[in-house]
């Protein structure tokens, strides 16, 4: 709470000695999310046991910031705020006791189009899904997500260019010598009507690694990654798609690839020679409205990592998820929202031989006040 008082007392004197000369607009915003759920961990591993747990917490994903705008410059801070952590898992840990920051940009609009520079969403992601257990949103598990990050980009219209700051943490390099050329590079195109709108992007990363002190030779590692999102309202209700694929995505950051017992998703070396990872997933969910009060999503989504790996064979990682919730309602601003979640980290493959692992259920529901 330490850290919370100083970043608030922070905030609140930068406005009081800037305020008198302020010409920017600000409205400030903010949420609280609660889980409240049941969580079964089947681990379907020979040996060991199944365990049932209730969370109850505050999410990660609460947050207070505030967007401003000064003529044809505008702007977005936004935090989010953990809260204390004395599950069994960090007994006495007050590490998750603290503020982090999610957005923190400006934007200038210059007429043919806009200029941002800062933190924020990254163009290759999707945020579709409802799904509320584990703060997840089937991301890693069919919806595309990678968190928010630095960056340069431009827009015109629909076309979205971003300029990105690179990621090099590939645990297979430890110890070499990484040259970055480039940033990463992303676009988008959105195409929006009042029915749907649907948006192919396409993220593309490089650099370069001498893998070994003792070697002169160098390789790159290359992140490709493609697909398309989409959304499409019939009435009352909506149908929404993520779709990508591409190459190394524990290298470009994609949640989820980390699981992967295939580096983590990242580029590997066999020898002297770098191997790629391949990569898949999607998801589908439908969503009807019933009424201001009540309306009810559902969604399944699966990602894939595939390579095939020097003496073993071909390995297939695979993950999945599925839910419905039922979103309430209870006053302006006071949502309720019961849901079953399944999350499956599926059979993997190596060789043709299948293998077991863990699937975790949440049963419960999510709480949830905007200001």
């Amino acid at each position: 709470m330490k850290k919370l008082f100083v970043c608030a007392l922070a905030v609140a004197m930068v406005f009081a000695f800037t305020a008198p000369t302020m010409a920017a607009d600000w409205n400030f915003y903010g949420n609280v999310q609660f889980q409240t759920f049941s969580k079964d961990v089947d681990t379907r591993v020979a040996g060991s046991q199944s365990d049932t747990d209730t969370v109850w917490n505050m999410e990660a994903i609460s947050r207070f910031g505030g967007k401003a705008t000064a003529g044809d410059i505008s702007a977005n801070v936004e935090f989010k705020a953990y809260g204390h952590d004395f599950s069994e898992t960090a007994p006495g840990n007050a590490s998750n006791d603290e503020v982090k920051l999610r957005h923190l940009y400006g934007e200038w609009n210059f007429g043919a189009g806009k200029l941002l520079i800062g933190q924020t969403w990254p163009i290759v992601m999707s945020l579709i899904s409802g799904q509320q257990a584990d703060s997840v949103g089937m991301n890693g598990y069919g919806a595309l997500f990678h968190d928010r990050t630095t960056q340069i980009r431009l827009t015109f219209g629909g076309l979205k260019i971003g300029l990105l700051t690179p990621n090099t943490q590939n645990t297979a390099l430890a110890g070499g010598d990484i040259d970055v050329t480039l940033p990463r590079i992303e676009l988008g195109y959105r195409f929006a009507t009042d029915m749907f709108w649907v948006e192919p992007f396409l993220g593309y990363q490089t650099f370069d690694v001498q893998y070994s002190a003792a070697s002169t030779s160098t390789t790159d590692v290359t992140s490709v990654i493609y697909g398309v999102k989409g959304k499409v309202n019939f009435g009352p209700a909506f149908v929404g798609i993520t779709f990508a694929a591409g190459t190394n995505p524990g290298d470009y950051e994609l949640y989820g690839a980390s699981a992967s017992i295939i580096n983590g998703g990242s580029a590997f070396l066999e020898g002297t020679e770098m191997k790629d990872v391949d990569y898949m997933e999607y998801m589908l969910n439908v969503g009807f409205k019933f009424s201001d009060m009540i309306s009810a999503e559902a969604g399944y989504g699966r990602q894939t990592t595939e390579a095939t790996v020097m003496g073993t064979g071909k390995v297939e990682d695979p993950r999945l998820s599925y839910y419905i919730n039922v979103p309430i309602t209870l006053a302006p601003g006071v949502m309720l929202i019961p849901e079953y979640s399944m999350f499956s980290e599926d059979d993997v493959t190596v060789a043709g031989v299948s293998t077991d692992e863990t699937e975790t259920t949440y049963i419960g529901a999510k709480w949830m006040i905007s200001f």
